[in-house]
């Protein structure tokens, strides 16, 4: 389970515990797993950055995309013996996709994504990962980051700007599982149709469900009192015969 943008780990255990998710998986014999995003409270280590150094914090979600995501992915596989369910929310939806996108998560490891748009405190991240974030918005795209120099960007990518995420590279055949809320702001329907677009011409029709949930907002989907029987229900009634 992926943590929500400037959240950690902790983020999923705000309901009571026969109102989260991860007790009601692990309640249904699911073997759960938590992550949290780099530079939160509990993913500060690093082989020799401190996270008081400058450097430490030169990252934006690509490279949680392509290194840390498929990492924790692997890492689960490899205990476990089994494909993973991947459960995102906002930032650790869009990881998800990308690294799909760019094949650095195999469906040999990953069963299903399943995407929730969607107190530990606010949680640190970088500057350049926001940075990235905004550019996004700005343009409009699913795009790298722009390093805002057109010989860095060569550097990184071998062009001038930085290149789109594809993401009719998805494998067609992954299980995928979007649940959206009308009354999101920050991942509005609007923009969740956009995705909608760009997806349903890659995946296979019979492995995509779309659930819309009219009145939501962006964290009812964590902190909903009916989360349970609106979003979770169906969640797992997706995820049950992909065991």
């Amino acid at each position: 389970m992926g943590d929500l943008w400037m959240q950690d780990g902790r983020s999923w255990f705000y309901n009571k515990a026969e109102a989260n998710l991860p007790m009601i998986l692990a309640d249904k014999g699911y073997d759960v797993w938590i992550s949290n995003t780099r530079g939160t409270e509990y993913s500060r280590r690093h082989q020799y950055l401190d996270p008081n150094a400058r450097e430490f914090w030169y990252w934006t979600w690509d490279h949680l995309a392509k290194y840390d995501l498929p990492v924790l992915i692997d890492l689960v596989f490899k205990t476990t013996g089994q494909k993973v369910h991947f459960v995102g929310h906002a930032l650790g939806s869009l990881l998800c996709l990308a690294a799909l996108a760019e094949g650095n998560v195999g469906v040999d490891k990953v069963s299903a994504a399943i995407r929730h748009f969607a107190e530990s405190g606010m949680q640190s991240t970088s500057i350049r990962n926001l940075k990235h974030l905004s550019q996004n918005v700005r343009h409009g795209t699913l795009e790298k980051y722009d390093y805002g120099n057109a010989e860095v960007n060569m550097q990184h990518y071998g062009g001038r700007k930085p290149p789109l995420y594809d993401l009719s590279r998805i494998p067609k055949n992954l299980p995928v599982f979007i649940s959206y809320g009308g009354a999101d702001e920050m991942a509005d329907a609007a923009d969740v149709k956009v995705l909608l677009g760009e997806l349903k011409p890659a995946l296979n029709p019979d492995m995509l469900r779309v659930q819309y949930v009219p009145n939501y907002a962006h964290y009812d989907f964590i902190m909903g009192l009916n989360a349970n029987h609106l979003v979770y229900t169906q969640l797992i009634a997706f995820l049950d015969p992909l065991k």
